[in-house]
Parts: C-alpha cells; structure tokens; sequence
C-alpha cells in the first residue's frame, strides 16, 4: 500500500494498521493503528500519540498503558505471520539475519 498521497494529504485517510521492522542488532518493530505508535526496540518500547505529538517526543507507555498492552501482541502476531510466510516461500534470509 503506498501510503506516501495519505501523507501528502492528496488522497484520504484511510482507517488501517501499518506494521514494520528494522532489523537492526536490537530488532526494532512499530505498529501504527489510529493516532497510536508502538515502537519496540529491543526490550524497551515507545508509546506515541501521532495526531497530537507529530514529532514523537513524548512517550506516553505509562499514561496509557491500555493502549500499549492492546498494541504489542498485534506487533507479537504480525512478525509471526510475515516470518511464517517468509518461510514458506523460501525467502527467510532476513528472518536468518536476525535471528
């Protein structure tokens, strides 16, 4: 999905999850779901509120810990779909990487 006309505002908002990851020595994951970030690196994460913090600089984990409980095993289950088809189309070399 090219979310970059989202961003530009040239095309609208469109009500969706985005997961990703950095493989990085630490393993770096995010998910974005409503004005909500979770970014886990390594064992620490970060909990955002994007529509008022656009600049993410205030972690708000122990504010809202609700969202930050209900976001990570989306994270958890996300990664163990793409690894698991990763796997089985045969293209696991990142999966290798970081493991």
């Amino acid at each position: 999905m090219d979310v970059f006309p989202i961003l530009a505002r040239r095309a609208p908002e469109v009500d969706c999850t985005l997961f990703w990851r950095v493989i990085v020595p630490n393993g770096q994951r995010a998910v974005r779901s409503g004005d909500w970030k979770l970014v886990v690196d390594g064992g620490s994460s970060l909990l955002f509120n994007v529509r008022t913090d656009v600049g993410e600089r205030i972690d708000m984990t122990n504010q809202r810990l609700d969202i930050a409980q209900r976001l990570r095993p989306m994270i958890t289950a996300w990664e163990a779909e793409v690894d698991t088809e990763a796997r089985a189309n045969g293209t696991n070399e990142l999966i290798r990487r970081r493991t």
